[in-house]
Order: structure tokens, then C-alpha cells, then sequence
């Protein structure tokens, strides 16, 4: 009898401290500060993602064929490939738009920032679905130096 009271002593104690302060909560937690905004093909932001050189290199040798897929938020598949018919002067069109993007001006061929300019990491590829362009910047030390601009497709 003394140890079924004890037991029950104890017991009505825990749930008065954790009830009351509660320490132990039933409420799921809390979801996260932000959500990421969901995707498609109408984005217009700069989606990153970290691929290896060879991948690029593979691209680059068989035209039109698939370097990377993702599928957006909506489901659409979103394509990456290399495309032998776009001009050297819309490429590096595409290397400026992600650059003043970013935060970086162009002034007499010479590039600054601001304090809060976004650095384009090398071994990333960097997508923009909005504007159906993805710059690849290559890493320091490979057979290719600078970036690859590259054509974006859409899958249903």
C-alpha cells in the first residue's frame, strides 16, 4: 500500500511540474521561420545546385542531350543542356544578367559589388526558369576555366 501511494505521489507530482510549465507539451513544434517558396517555371530567381565539371564537359560534347533535370515545385521537369546554336553574344548576356542579379556592376570591362552582392560559387550551376538561362561556373584549376552558359527546357 505504502509503495502503490509513493508511486502515486510521484506520478501526480510530474504531471504538476511538466503540465504546469510545461515541460512536456503535446503541441507539435513550431513550423520552420520560413518556408521556401515553392517553384516553376515562371521563377524568377537564381536556383543554385553544386554539379561536377565532367558533367558539363559530357554536355558540351553531345549537344542537346540532358546535363541535369529538376522537377519545380508545380511538376514540371525543368531540362538543362547544352545548345550548339547559342550565339557567344546571348551567352554572355546570360553571365551579365546573373551577375547584376547578384549584385555586381560593370564599369569599363572591371566588375564591383556592394557590401551585399551574392559571390557565384565555382562547381555551381545557377538556373533562372523565368528567363530560360543557366550559367555553370567552373572550378579554379580544371581543363576550362570561367562559365558555360547553357539553354533551359521544360518537361510536363
Amino acid at each position: 500500500m505504502k509503495k502503490v501511494w509513493i508511486t502515486h505521489v510521484i506520478a501526480t507530482m510530474a504531471f504538476v511540474i511538466f503540465g504546469v510549465l510545461g515541460i512536456a507539451s503535446a503541441s507539435p513544434p513550431p513550423p520552420p521561420a520560413q518556408q521556401p517558396p515553392a517553384t516553376s517555371r515562371n521563377t524568377n530567381r537564381w536556383l543554385s545546385f553544386t554539379i561536377e565539371p565532367s558533367r558539363i564537359h559530357n554536355g558540351v560534347m553531345n549537344p542537346g542531350n540532358t546535363i541535369m533535370w529538376h522537377r519545380l515545385g508545380d511538376g514540371t521537369r525543368m531540362e538543362v543542356f547544352f545548345d550548339l546554336n547559342l550565339p557567344a553574344e546571348d551567352s554572355r548576356f546570360f553571365y551579365i544578367q546573373l551577375m547584376q542579379d547578384f549584385g555586381w556592376r560593370s564599369t569599363g570591362g572591371r566588375w564591383s559589388a556592394t557590401g551585399s552582392a551574392r559571390h557565384p560559387t565555382r562547381g555551381t550551376m545557377y538556373v533562372n526558369p523565368a528567363r530560360r538561362m543557366a550559367i555553370y561556373f567552373f572550378p579554379p584549376g580544371g581543363r576550362y576555366g570561367g562559365y558555360a552558359s547553357l539553354r533551359i527546357r521544360f518537361v510536363q
